[in-house]
């Protein structure tokens, strides 16, 4: 039987900002999510947020990484790695012919980002490894959470971060 990946802190010492989107077909909303934690796996912090006009899981995931890269604005100078469940958005991101993609506005978006934060690449890694991520954004598409975290994390993930730092 194949073991489930967890989440783990980076191999070369980077932070980790894992996000994700909820996103359920019939509906225009969805809610974001993320958390970023330091080389040894300790919170720096997390956002829940939702948004309106959103039209895939694909497009929710990439405004997961928009969002992403603007809390990293304020840890500059620190490398990261943003980790995010959905394989074609890490495709698109990386795809240097994305205007004519779905989303160009968003990849443009998230493109002119990282150029500014040279210290941060976005990577594919399985939904087992970002169950804090999905929780947060399912809070915000399903509670309509509304809250960025610094420093503190919130009760509604204490007890996956817990996990996640007994898997280490």
């Amino acid at each position: 039987m194949k073991q489930k990946r967890k989440w783990k802190p980076d191999e070369n010492e980077n932070w980790k900002l894992n996000v994700d989107g909820s996103f359920l077909p019939n509906h225009t909303r969805g809610g974001l999510g993320g958390v970023l934690r330091d080389e040894q796996g300790h919170f720096k912090a997390a956002f829940a947020l939702p948004v309106c006009n959103v039209v895939s899981a694909k497009h929710v995931e990439l405004l997961a990484v928009k969002q992403g890269l603007q809390l990293l604005q304020s840890f500059p100078n620190q490398e990261v790695v943003i980790e995010t469940d959905c394989l074609e958005a890490t495709s698109d991101i990386a795809n240097p012919g994305y205007e004519m993609l779905e989303f160009p506005g968003v990849l443009d978006d998230i493109r002119t980002a990282l150029k500014d934060q040279i210290e941060v690449k976005v990577c594919f890694a399985p939904r087992t490894c970002n169950a804090v991520a999905h929780r947060l954004a399912s809070l915000a598409f399903e509670d309509n959470y509304n809250t960025i975290w610094s420093h503190v994390p919130p009760d509604c993930i204490l007890d996956l971060l817990q996990s996640d730092c007994n898997q280490m």
